[in-house]
């Protein structure tokens, strides 16, 4: 007789710290009998910062069976929802299925026009392997300056929709592009650059899986395409409690504490404004916990390939989809961060689009 396991409850427990370890605990039980008419329940215990539940309990598990948000005696909120496990059919996250949240889905689904995959392509920054290395906010101004320092983007100038720190870090970027193919530099051409990793020598050859790539010992492991830094792209913090989406057309390099999306050349600039809009809003926020409901710690969420690509776009050319995108143009055109009237139009006018 074949051997068979059925899923019969699944409980995440999140960011609730239930052990002094950094963990994300999970509960998962199974049973011999399938008597669960197709369906597996999945519960869903995440901190919160709303209070808005005079339900004091001693212990999580004094709730578990429950749902809404309830005050543990160390003063924290947390909010625990019953649901069934659902998934969908291209392999993508389990997520808890509610009737609300499943026609709210729904009605969004159907004023889906893109997604954030159809308008460009998501790439991690880069992995130098030895940031100490390569990587530094100051560098000597001097004769010993290398050449092949050029301005990194990473988690310090996140913003939305502009950057909110024009001021970058430095990376030596040892890559560059020859008859279209992506490839590293030759040192001999850069002396001071040289000198510079000559001194770091020992510690970039003890970088075994370099060796065993057959790269050079001074090469950045994940450089990404070199050709591509100097297009305009969106740039993404990689964790954050809130979205932080930015344009950055500065031809900088991207560091890999954060996510890029290299724009298609025939992606519209209507549809660029209109995602910047989305991935900053409150709606992307609700969008993320219903489809993915997955979160670190202290509330903080992982943007990834995995889940940004799926982030909807609405049609561009309704009247209310054109008065998102002339926001979002007088944003970027001012450079400066939106201020909280524009930013609460912004959010309400993107939640119309897919109510």
């Amino acid at each position: 007789m074949e051997n068979r396991a059925y899923l019969k409850q699944v409980t995440d427990f999140g960011d609730t710290k239930l052990f002094e370890a950094a963990v994300l605990p999970c509960i998962v039980v199974f049973s011999s009998r399938d008597n669960s008419n197709g369906t597996t329940g999945f519960t869903s215990v995440y901190q919160t910062k709303r209070a808005d539940s005079s339900t004091r309990v001693n212990s999580i598990f004094d709730a578990i069976n429950l749902s809404g948000v309830f005050l543990l005696n160390d003063g924290r909120n947390i909010e625990i929802k019953q649901g069934e496990l659902a998934t969908d059919n291209n392999g993508g996250p389990w997520q808890l299925s509610t009737s609300e949240s499943s026609t709210w889905l729904s009605k969004v689904y159907q004023r889906t026009w893109k997604r954030f995959s159809d308008i460009g392509k998501i790439r991690v920054g880069i992995k130098t392997t030895a940031d100490n290395v390569f990587i530094k906010e100051f560098w000597p101004d001097n004769d010993s300056t290398p050449e092949l320092l050029v301005p990194l983007v990473t988690h310090r100038n996140a913003g939305h929709i502009v950057s909110d720190n024009d001021k970058f870090w430095k990376v030596l970027y040892p890559h560059t592009v020859n008859n279209g193919k992506k490839t590293v530099v030759n040192l001999e051409m850069y002396p001071k650059s040289l000198d510079y990793l000559q001194q770091h020598r020992k510690q970039l050859e003890s970088r075994e899986y370099i060796k065993k790539a057959k790269r050079n010992w001074y090469e950045i492991w994940v450089p990404q395409n070199p050709a591509a830094w100097k297009n305009r792209k969106i740039v993404f913090r990689d964790i954050s409690e809130n979205p932080q989406f930015w344009l950055d057309d500065s031809g900088a390099v991207v560091n890999g504490d954060c996510y890029w999306i290299e724009i298609f050349d025939e992606t519209s600039d209507d549809e660029l404004m209109l995602a910047l809009a989305v991935a900053n809003s409150s709606f992307i926020e609700e969008y993320y916990d219903v489809k993915f409901n997955n979160k670190l710690y202290a509330g903080k969420r992982r943007f990834m390939t995995q889940y940004v690509e799926d982030f909807p776009i609405p049609n561009p050319s309704s009247d209310a989809a054109k008065k998102v995108i002339s926001l979002v143009r007088t944003v970027i055109s001012n450079n400066r961060p939106c201020d909280y009237e524009i930013k609460l139009s912004l959010d309400y006018a993107v939640r119309s689009l897919f109510s």
